[in-house]
């Protein structure tokens, strides 16, 4: 080592290089705990499949309901939740979010089928309006203003088809 006619103040060159090594590798762990709780993140490739439903909000973003989650177009780019990632199916875009049904993701603590769940905050959140547990509505609408819900079940369906109605 080259010594120097300046004190250091008791620090030798070793101990000043871990500490900024440190203080460099807790600014790596921090930006990068902070990537992961983003809520979205870019979709890769060609993964918009088996869409139940789809429909623009308020602010005109394109929302779609699929088998692997909430999906959306905004800003020229598409993402995809990293949270609350179900099969949502009888999906409705309405002026404040969007009502579904459907089955729990992987990830979820909801039982299974979710019956009507609905989210405000762009899926952020499930709110339980009915069902939970109980009933998975493939048809499923859902005023836009309003929010009234109608919805049928193929118990309904198989009643009709054996009254001779088609």
């Amino acid at each position: 080592m080259i010594s120097s006619d300046i004190d250091s103040g008791g620090y030798d060159d070793e101990k000043i290089i871990i500490l900024v090594s440190m203080t460099f590798l807790l600014f790596l762990i921090g930006c990068s705990s902070l990537q992961s709780d983003s809520f979205e993140k870019e979709l890769q490739g060609d993964q918009l499949t088996h869409v139940h439903g789809m429909g623009y909000d308020k602010d005109g973003q394109l929302n779609f309901g699929t088998h692997a989650g909430l999906k959306y177009y905004k800003d020229g780019k598409w993402f995809e939740t990293t949270k609350n990632i179900n099969d949502y199916m009888g999906f409705n875009v309405v002026d404040q979010g969007f009502y579904t049904s459907g089955h729990p993701g992987a990830q979820s603590d909801l039982p299974n089928p979710i019956g009507i769940q609905r989210s405000l905050d762009g899926g952020k959140t499930l709110e339980n309006v009915g069902f939970v547990g109980e009933v998975d509505f493939h048809l499923l609408s859902v005023g836009y203003e309003s929010h009234d819900i109608f919805f049928y079940t193929i118990l309904n369906l198989i009643r009709l088809w054996m009254k001779g109605y088609t």
